[in-house]
């Protein structure tokens, strides 16, 4: 049976950040992340994709550090 999660992340102006000595104000922003993946119980395998930043927004959580763009992860898992 194939399984679907959608995870929504967004930020409003007055965020604040951490570890800054100075108060900073960032960017509103939305995260899109979506995962799915397919299982095939008589093998005890599971096929998957979890897609990051699927609007490639550029964001910033932390200040002063850099965070990840659109990326694209997939394999096979499989149960001993």
């Amino acid at each position: 049976m194939p399984t679907m999660r959608i995870r929504l992340k967004w930020s409003t102006p007055d965020s604040r950040p951490r570890f800054a000595r100075e108060e900073v104000t960032f960017d509103p922003y939305a995260l899109v992340n979506l995962y799915t993946e397919y299982r095939l119980p008589a093998f005890r395998t599971a096929v998957f994709a979890d897609i990051r930043n699927l609007l490639d927004t550029g964001f910033t959580e932390v200040y002063g550090f850099s965070t990840a763009r659109f990326n694209i992860k997939g394999g096979v898992r499989v149960a001993l």
